[in-house]
């Protein structure tokens, strides 16, 4: 499975123990932060005139029978997504940019982000955890990571896609060229 992940620092991790409820706590509201994080990307890139283009060839997957309705659209958010929460510059950029509009949650993640930029992974599910936690394994790298996904989750109750490399909904099926790194927040 491939997926595009956040991670909270190991340190924050080995703060709160295996605090289940602590934990899924704390992705909440780094999430109710990152929706804020999310709507800025999205404007930025809507607003990208180098990005017209790339953006408008995934949108274009909407237009083919073989991916299920939404997949274009959903792909281009996780393309903008990925150009600026992978880069720390970029992060940081969109960061100042983004100040005036910002709360203090979403200045947060921005935050967490600069600290720890997100990451691909190509994992294994090594354990199930309490609720929708599972270890895995990054099967590219070997890192250990803690992954707190429902949609992961309910792949995972489902016969149909138990335990198969199957792509997350927040996920890429396909990979990001070296190439689109050009296109600099």
């Amino acid at each position: 499975m491939v997926l595009f992940c956040f991670s909270f620092p190991p340190i924050s991790c080995r703060m709160w123990g295996m605090n289940y409820t602590a934990l899924k706590e704390a992705c909440m509201t780094y999430s109710k932060g990152f929706d804020e994080v999310e709507d800025l990307i999205m404007d930025w890139g809507r607003g990208n005139k180098d990005l017209k283009r790339p953006l408008q060839e995934i949108m274009a997957l909407d237009n083919n029978a073989r991916y299920p309705a939404g997949y274009g659209n959903m792909s281009a958010g996780n393309y903008l997504l990925s150009l600026v929460t992978t880069d720390a510059k970029a992060i940081k950029k969109l960061m100042v940019k983004g100040e005036a509009v910002l709360t203090d949650q979403g200045k947060r993640v921005f935050t967490l982000l600069k600290e720890t930029p997100a990451f691909w992974c190509f994992f294994e599910i090594k354990e199930k955890l309490d609720g929708d936690f599972m270890t895995i394994i990054d099967q590219m790298t070997g890192m250990e990571h803690l992954l707190y996904s429902p949609g992961v989750s309910g792949m995972q109750k489902s016969g149909e896609s138990r335990d198969k490399a199957l792509s997350d909904p927040y996920a890429f099926q396909w990979g990001v060229s070296a190439d689109s790194r050009r296109h600099q927040v």
